[in-house]
C-alpha cells in the first residue's frame, strides 16, 4: 500500500507539474506524454518536447483494485490533489 500510496502521489504531483516539467494526456489515445519545460523546442510548440512515459498511475490504481478485491467490503477513495494524502 505504501508504494502505491508514493507511485501516486508522485503521478499526481507531475501531473501539476514541478518547474521542470508536466505529465499530460494524449486527448485520442489516453497515452501519458511527460512535457519539458525547460526544452529548447517549447519555443514552438515542437512536440519534440514530449517523451512518452510509462502509465504509473494505470499500474498503481490496478494493484490497488487487486488488493481491495479482497478486502470486499472495503472501499477506497484516490485525492488526485497532491497537497493532502493519496
Amino acid at each position: 500500500m505504501r508504494r502505491i500510496s508514493s507511485t501516486l502521489r508522485r503521478w499526481y504531483e507531475l501531473e501539476c507539474g514541478d518547474g521542470n516539467g508536466f505529465i499530460e494526456r494524449d486527448e485520442t489515445s489516453g497515452r501519458p506524454f511527460y512535457v519539458n519545460c525547460r526544452s529548447r523546442y517549447l519555443q514552438a510548440n515542437d512536440p519534440r518536447s514530449k517523451n512518452q512515459i510509462s502509465d504509473r498511475e494505470h499500474g498503481a490504481e490496478k494493484r490497488l483494485a487487486g488488493i481491495m478485491a479482497r478486502h470486499a467490503p472495503l472501499t477506497y477513495y484516490l485525492q488526485t490533489d497532491p497537497r493532502g494524502p493519496t
